[in-house]
């Protein structure tokens, strides 16, 4: 296997192995007050003040500044999908039961703002322990944490990395582990493929990172292939 290949194979594994991860506006890959994110923006995702005052409460939840102020809200659809619920409101007026289910956030859905800080409470997962990205900034991490390649850009870098040399790009029924699928239009947005069938992305602050079958997770654009040229 080349160095390419194993390039693009670790890429791919880094990307399902942080499955789970959380998203937020701005993220590139640390847990919360933890200074183990990209080394661009090592530090940039930080946990937010419990806010205490009924009806809303913020508790477990991170924040992030970038070009604005961003919250996560903890994969809350995702949580809602596979059956966990939100602890009562009534257990978030008792002091002693509210100190009693903090003691194992991981168990339940906490109340957060739903991504902007003007937007509205939802439940979610608690963020204690997380990693939070963006789109761009899951694809960052997975290419600095597989092939130790600092790099920041953003999706209309690779798109014009595809764009002008037509060898880098390839149709969705040839695509291989490690290579990055893009979409500019309705929104932009990046993600990896980690078999020929799946997709690795960090899809919403409501889904977090999650894995989608490859012919239904997005009309793309385009399929991009690193080369070494990009690892210069």
């Amino acid at each position: 296997m080349t160095r390419l290949e194993t390039y693009r194979r670790n890429i791919s594994n880094v990307a399902r192995a942080e499955v789970g991860a959380h998203y937020i506006h701005g993220g590139f890959g640390n847990v919360p007050g933890v200074a183990n994110g990209h080394p661009t923006y090592p530090t940039r995702v930080v946990t937010a003040d419990r806010v205490s005052t009924w009806p809303r409460q913020i508790l477990f939840a991170a924040k992030c500044h970038s070009n604005r102020l961003a919250y996560c809200a903890g994969r809350f659809r995702e949580m809602e999908r596979i059956g966990r619920r939100p602890i009562a409101e009534s257990d978030l007026r008792d002091p002693t039961r509210l100190a009693e289910l903090q003691r194992t956030p991981d168990s339940y859905l906490w109340p957060r703002p739903y991504d902007r800080a003007e937007g509205p409470i939802v439940h979610g997962e608690s963020c204690v322990g997380k990693r939070h990205f963006d789109c761009v900034g899951f694809i960052d991490w997975c290419i600095f944490k597989a092939c130790g390649f600092r790099t920041r850009t953003d999706i209309e870098h690779y798109h014009r990395r595809g764009f002008s040399n037509s060898r880098l790009t390839v149709t969705i029924d040839h695509v291989r582990p490690g290579d990055l699928l893009i979409n500019r239009l309705p929104h932009q947005h990046i993600a990896v493929v980690i078999d020929q069938d799946q997709v690795a992305q960090a899809v919403s602050t409501d889904w977090g990172v999650k894995v989608s079958a490859l012919r239904t997770s997005g009309n793309w654009e385009m399929c991009l292939r690193l080369d070494d040229g990009f690892f210069q």
